[in-house]
C-alpha cells in the first residue's frame, strides 16, 4: 500500500499534469469505444429485417420476357425456400416540387400486398402499414427525409405515357428498398392500382425466404437457379449481404475512421506520459534516491508510477467511455432513423472492453517507461539531485544568429539542447495535423457529390440533370440542348437490367445492368481502370467484378444477352462501379436511331464553364424544350448515394474538434512541464535583467516553432499517405475494390494549419504567467 499512497500523494501534487493527461485519455476512449460500437454494427437492421420477416435474397424479374408464375414455382418447389413474396412493380419517373424547384427521379412503383406475412411494410416501430387508397403513395423514409417530402404533398408519376397525380399519405419502412445504395426507391400504392389503370407491371420482386438462412445455402440456390435459368433471360440476383452491406455501409466507414483516430489519439497519449514521467522522475530524483536508501525496492518504486497511471486510467476510460454513449446513441439514431427501430442506450460490453484496452496499454508503456527510475544512483542522486551528464552540448552558438532578438535566438537554443523532447513535440503535433487535415479532407471528399458519386458510379456525370417527360426523341432533345451557347455536349443515359452474360465455366448466367450513353462522349467520360472507352457500338467497358467473374479482359469479345437478342462485343476497358453490386457494363451509341423510344433515362449536360449558375441553365432549357423538363445538378444515382453520406461531416467536425482541444493540451501541458524543468534558468534570465514578458515571447516562440514544424511534417505526410488511408476505410465495406482519390482542399488545410497555430499560441500564453511568480533570489541561493 506504500506505493498506492505515494502514488495519490503525487497525483495531488501534480493536479494540473494529471487532469490534462486524463482528458486526452477520456478523449481517446471516447472514441474508441464509439468506434467499436458501430463496427460491423447490424443490430438496428438486423431488428427491422427481423420484425418485417424480410426476404433474404431478392430476385428482379422483367415481366414482359420472364414467366413469373413458372419462375415463383420453381423457387417455390426448392429444398432450402420457406416461402416466396411477389411483388408487381413499375419502374417509373417521379416529379415532386424541392426547394421551390422541380425535380425528378426513378422509383419503383410497386403493388402493395394487404396482410402480408413476409416483407411486411411498417409505419413506426410498432404500426404495421394498411393499404393505401386509390390515389394515395407510401414512400419509404429515406426518400422522403432525402428529398424534403412529407405527407400530404404530391408526386406526378409518368406511367405509360400518362401523368397521376399521387398524394403522400405515409412515410413507411420497406425493408429492402429504405436506403440510398438500394435505389431505385421502392413506392407502395394500391393492391389493384396496375388493375384500374389498365396497365402491365413491367418488374416482378420475388422475395425469397429460407427454412433457415446461411449465406451457404444462399450461394447454393443462387447457383442452381442459375443453372435453371441458363438458357433465359437472367433476372437480378440480390444478395442478403447486399441488403446488409447498403445499410451498414457508412456506419463501417465512421467507425474504421474513428478507430484509426484513436491509434494516432493513444500513440499521442504514450508520447505524453513518457515525456511527463521522465520529468517527474527527474523532478523526484533526490526522493527517489533518499526512498532507495531507507529501503525501498525496485518493484515499490515503480508501483507509485503504475498506480499514479491506473488510477488516471480507470476514471479517464470511464468517464470517457461513458460520454461516448450519448454520442454513440446520437450516430446510430442518425444511420437508423428511417428503420424506425429503438435505440441501444445501454452501456454494452465495449464500455468494459475500452477500460480494458486502455488499461493495458497504459500499463505496457507505464512500465516500460518508469523502470528507468530503478537504474537511479542512491548516492548520486542524494549528492547532485541530478543525473549525470544530463546536460549536453549543443553544436548551436548564440553568435550565429547575433541580429536576431535575443528571445527568439534563447528559444532557437532550447529547442536544439533537448532534442529529444523537440522530436516527441514535433510527431505528436504531427501526427495531431496529419488525422486533422486527413479526416477532413477525406469527408469532403465523400461530401463532394460530383466527386463521390464519379468514383462510385464509375462514369463522370454531367454538370447538370434534365429529365424530359415529353414525346420528343432522344436525337431533338439531343440537338436542342447543345444548341445552348453554355452546353458543350448533352448525352442521354439510360439502363437495362434485364441482361446477362455466362459465367467463367459457361454454367451460370451472370445478371447485369446495362448502361448505354447515346451521344458524342468525351474519352474520360467513363473512370477506367485500365484500357480506354467504347468508341464503336459494338464495343463496351465491363466492371472488374464481370471480368472476373466471365474470365473476359480487354482485347476479348463479351455475349450480353437480352430480351430481344444476344450481342457479341469487343471488350475496350475495364471499370469499377458499386452499381448493382459490382455486376455492371457501358456501352455507347453514337449514331442514335431517329425512332428510338425509350421511356425511362435521363439527360447529362457537360458545361462549356466551371461555374454553372442554375438558375440560368434551368431557364435556357425550359425555353428550348418547354415546361415539361426537370432540371437539377445531379440524377437520380448520383443523388441518392450523396444523400447516404450526409452524416459524415457531423462526425468529422466532432473528431476535428477533439484534436484541436488535444492539440491545446498537449502544448499546455509541455509549456508547463518546460517552465517546470527550467525554474532555476527562468529566474538566472531574471536576474540578467530579462523581464516577464520577453520570457514569455521567448516560450511563444519556441511554441510556434513546434508547432508549425509539426503541421508542416503532417500537412506533408497527409499529402503522401491519404488515398492510402482512404483505401484502408473502404476495406471494411463490400467496396473495397473502388479506388477513391482524394480530394486535397489546401484552402482547407492552410485554415487548419492556421488554427493550430492560434490554439498553440493561447495554449502558450496560459501558462507562461506562472512565470511572473519565479523569484530569482530564491532559486539562485537553492
Amino acid at each position: 500500500m506504500i506505493g498506492l499512497k505515494s502514488a495519490i500523494a503525487m497525483l495531488r501534487r501534480k493536479k494540473m499534469q494529471s487532469f490534462l493527461i486524463g482528458l486526452i485519455i477520456m478523449l481517446t476512449s471516447l472514441l474508441i469505444y464509439i468506434g467499436l460500437s458501430l463496427i460491423n454494427q447490424t443490430a438496428p437492421f438486423d431488428e427491422m429485417y427481423s420484425r418485417a420477416n424480410a426476404s433474404e435474397s431478392l430476385l428482379y424479374l422483367d415481366s414482359s420476357v420472364s414467366d413469373v408464375d413458372d419462375i415463383k414455382r420453381w423457387v417455390e418447389d426448392y429444398n432450402t425456400v420457406k416461402s416466396v413474396s411477389e411483388f408487381s412493380s413499375y419502374d417509373v419517373n417521379v416529379e415532386y416540387m424541392k426547394d421551390d424547384e422541380k425535380v425528378n427521379n426513378t422509383i419503383l412503383l410497386t403493388e402493395f400486398i394487404e396482410d402480408s406475412k413476409q416483407d411486411i411494410v411498417y409505419i413506426d416501430e410498432n404500426e404495421i402499414a394498411t393499404e393505401p387508397n386509390g390515389n394515395e403513395i407510401y414512400i419509404p423514409n429515406n426518400f422522403a427525409s432525402n428529398n424534403e417530402i412529407e405527407v400530404g404533398d404530391t408526386l406526378k408519376v409518368n406511367l405509360d405515357n400518362n401523368i397521376y397525380e399521387l398524394i403522400v399519405a405515409k412515410l413507411v419502412v420497406d425493408p429492402q428498398f429504405n436506403n440510398g445504395f438500394m435505389s431505385p426507391f421502392r413506392c407502395f400504392v394500391a393492391e389493384d392500382f396496375f388493375e384500374e389503370k389498365n396497365i402491365s407491371s413491367n418488374i416482378t420482386l420475388l422475395g425469397i425466404k429460407y427454412k433457415d438462412f446461411s449465406t451457404e445455402k444462399e450461394k447454393v440456390f443462387k447457383k442452381d437457379f442459375g443453372t435453371y435459368m441458363l438458357n433465359k433471360v437472367q433476372p437480378s440476383f440480390i444478395k442478403y449481404s447486399d441488403i446488409n452491406a447498403a445499410y451498414n455501409m457508412i456506419g463501417n466507414i465512421i467507425a474504421s475512421a474513428l478507430l484509426l483516430v484513436s491509434i494516432f489519439m493513444f500513440i499521442i497519449v504514450i508520447f505524453i506520459i513518457r515525456v511527463t514521467i521522465r520529468n517527474q522522475i527527474l523532478q523526484q530524483y533526490k526522493t527517489i534516491g533518499v526512498r532507495k536508501v531507507i529501503g525501498y525496492s525496485k518493484k515499490q518504486i515503480m508501483q507509485i508510477f503504475i498506480y499514479m497511471y491506473i488510477i488516471i486510467g480507470i476514471i479517464a476510460s470511464s468517464l470517457g467511455a461513458l460520454l461516448g454513449v450519448p454520442v454513440r446513441n446520437m450516430l446510430e439514431e442518425i444511420l437508423t432513423r428511417d428503420m424506425k427501430v429503438r435505440a441501444n442506450t445501454t452501456l454494452g460490453q465495449y464500455f468494459f472492453i475500452t477500460i480494458g484496452i486502455i488499461l493495458v496499454l497504459l500499463l505496457l508503456f507505464v512500465f516500460l517507461t518508469a523502470s528507468k527510475a530503478n537504474k537511479i544512483k542512491p548516492i548520486q542522486a542524494i549528492k547532485y539531485g541530478m543525473p549525470q551528464n544530463k546536460v549536453k552540448r549543443s553544436k548551436f552558438s548564440v553568435s550565429q544568429l547575433q541580429k536576431a532578438p535575443l528571445s527568439f535566438v534563447l528559444a532557437i537554443k532550447q529547442i536544439l539542447m533537448d532534442k529529444r523532447k523537440t522530436v516527441v513535440s514535433i510527431v505528436s503535433i504531427m501526427i495531431i495535423a496529419f488525422v486533422s487535415l486527413t479526416i477532413s479532407n477525406i469527408s469532403g471528399s465523400m461530401s463532394n457529390p460530383r466527386h463521390f458519386s464519379k468514383y462510385l458510379i464509375g462514369i463522370t456525370a454531367g454538370e447538370v440533370s434534365v429529365t424530359d417527360s415529353s414525346n420528343k426523341s432522344i436525337t431533338e432533345v439531343i440537338n436542342k440542348l447543345e444548341g445552348i451557347e453554355s452546353v458543350e455536349s448533352a448525352v442521354f443515359n439510360t439502363k437495362e437490367l434485364s441482361v446477362s452474360t455466362l459465367s467463367k465455366d459457361g454454367r451460370e448466367n451472370i445478371p447485369l445492368l446495362g448502361a448505354t450513353l447515346y451521344g458524342d462522349l468525351d474519352k474520360n467520360t467513363i473512370v477506367l481502370v485500365e484500357g480506354r472507352g467504347p468508341v464503336n457500338s459494338n464495343e463496351i467497358v465491363i466492371s472488374s467484378l464481370v471480368s472476373q467473374k466471365a474470365g473476359k479482359t480487354i482485347g476479348d469479345y463479351i455475349v450480353i444477352k437480352n430480351t430481344s437478342k444476344d450481342k457479341k462485343y469487343l471488350i475496350t476497358g475495364i471499370y469499377e462501379s458499386v452499381m448493382h453490386s459490382g455486376l455492371s457494363y457501358v456501352t455507347v451509341e453514337k449514331n442514335i436511331p431517329s425512332d428510338l423510344d425509350i421511356e425511362n433515362g435521363f439527360y447529362w449536360l457537360y458545361m462549356s464553364t466551371e461555374n454553372v449558375i442554375m438558375e440560368e441553365i434551368e431557364a435556357n432549357v425550359v425555353g428550348v424544350l418547354g415546361n415539361e423538363v426537370a432540371v437539377s445538378e445531379y440524377d437520380s444515382d448520383s443523388l441518392q448515394i450523396i444523400n447516404t453520406v450526409k452524416t459524415l461531416p457531423l462526425v468529422t467536425n466532432m473528431i476535428l474538434g477533439i484534436f484541436l482541444i488535444v492539440c491545446g493540451i498537449i502544448i499546455f501541458n509541455w509549456t508547463l512541464i518546460d517552465i517546470s524543468k527550467s525554474t532555476k534558468v527562468y529566474g538566472i534570465l531574471k536576474a540578467t535583467g530579462f523581464s516577464n514578458k520577453q520570457m514569455r515571447i521567448l516560450l511563444i516562440v519556441k511554441s510556434l516553432t513546434l508547432t508549425v514544424m509539426g503541421v508542416f511534417a503532417g500537412y506533408i505526410l497527409c499529402l503522401l499517405t491519404i488515398d492510402k488511408v482512404m483505401t484502408t476505410m473502404f476495406a471494411v465495406t463490400p467496396y473495397r475494390s473502388i479506388k477513391l482519390p482524394v480530394s486535397f482542399i489546401h484552402s482547407q488545410g492552410i485554415l487548419i494549419v492556421l488554427l493550430y497555430c492560434v490554439i498553440a499560441l493561447i495554449a502558450t500564453l496560459i501558462p507562461t504567467k506562472k512565470i511572473a511568480s519565479i523569484s530569482p533570489k530564491d532559486l539562485i541561493t537553492e
